[in-house]
């Protein structure tokens, strides 16, 4: 009896972690490396453009070990300030739709941002704000695709 109730919570708890993704909510843990989490929302802070050159250094060929090195090499802090990059840091960059003004939740779950009121003019914005465009992460989601585990790719760099 315990461990179907025990199931039941944890179906309505990952049930209403999904819908609040959907409807542009927030449902916490670590503020992605380029954002800052504050009143509500969230806003690109100056990290966004160690975001942006991941992106572009992916998708112009460059391995993962390459654009973490470089990282490490031109001393850019990670997204807790604090440890060294990675590889799987870097992978998570890439994977994240939240940069490309996607909530996600769950496995293959992508969901547009909603849009939120910025103020009494009625404008919105939305809840994770545009660091990358959609054309860009959908490249990079194509290319680490193709990665494979243990098999290297294509290695310009």
């Amino acid at each position: 009896m315990a461990e179907m109730e025990a199931s039941m919570i944890t179906e309505r708890v990952m049930s209403g972690k999904a819908q609040k993704v959907t409807e542009g909510g927030y449902n916490g843990g670590r503020c992605p490396l380029g954002y800052t989490y504050s009143a509500g929302r969230f806003t690109e802070n100056k990290r966004g453009e160690v975001v942006k050159s991941i992106f572009a250094m992916w998708n112009s060929g460059q391995s993962l070990n390459a654009i973490t090195r470089h990282l490490a090499d031109t001393k850019q802090p990670t997204s807790t300030e604090k440890g060294a990059w990675s590889v799987k840091a870097v992978k998570h960059i890439l994977a994240n739709g939240a940069y490309a003004g996607l909530a996600q939740w769950g496995e293959d779950n992508e969901y547009p941002s909603q849009r939120t009121p910025t103020g009494n003019d009625g404008e919105t914005a939305p809840v994770y704000p545009t660091i990358i465009d959609r054309q860009t992460y959908d490249a990079a989601q194509a290319r680490l695709e193709t990665l494979t585990r243990g098999k290297r790719i294509d290695r310009a760099a």
